[in-house]
């Protein structure tokens, strides 16, 4: 195999990958507006300090146990955070 196959290989894996990836973030962003109907339902605040806690942990830990940079998981974390805010807001904000 020469390198250009390979790479085309190796390139068709993470291909593969990425659109694992995002239907991974679609699942979870429809499960954030789930919260949030709850959260309306039930007049809880969106942000949850002890669960965000909990999450960028979680990424953390994920990194130093799977020699992943531990800073770059906690950013992509950062950012499910802030968009599941805005999520969860306009999901509160709706009338019913």
């Amino acid at each position: 195999m020469n390198h250009d196959e390979l790479l085309q290989d190796l390139r068709g894996s993470l291909d593969s990958i990425d659109n694992e990836i995002c239907e991974g973030i679609s699942r979870r962003l429809k499960i954030i507006k789930e919260i949030g109907e709850v959260k309306k339902e039930h007049n809880i605040p969106i942000m949850q300090n002890h669960r965000v806690d909990f999450v960028l942990d979680k990424a953390k830990s994920f990194g130093e146990m799977h020699n992943v940079n531990p800073q770059f998981l906690v950013r992509v974390f950062e950012l499910f955070i802030e968009e599941a805010c805005k999520i969860e807001d306009k999901v509160i904000e709706q009338e019913e």
